[in-house]
């Protein structure tokens, strides 16, 4: 899956709730990529969506995370070494 624009307070609510409309696979990868601004609730929503998948014995892996407008927010509260953040999808 991809997100793009901003992940903020407007839309946090439907990325932190992905989890119900993203199947049954035991790894969900999202692509950061086109994202250009995230903000704490953007954070949290990633968190959160984290949270929910690991309860259902699965694991999320952000994608994209290389770029500033995502790598900084990340490196700034510490969830790059908390979330599988990843710069590039490995195939």
């Amino acid at each position: 899956m991809q997100l793009d624009g901003e992940i903020d307070f407007s839309n946090a609510g439907q990325v932190a709730g992905l989890a119900d409309a993203l199947g049954g696979a035991s790894v969900i990868i999202v692509d950061l990529s086109d994202v250009t601004f995230l903000d704490a609730a953007g954070l949290t929503a990633l968190l959160r969506l984290a949270a929910r998948l690991s309860l259902s014995g699965r694991h999320l892996v952000l994608t994209g995370t290389d770029h500033h407008p995502v790598r900084r927010p990340l490196a700034i509260c510490g969830l790059d070494s908390i979330l599988d953040c990843r710069p590039a999808l490995e195939v």
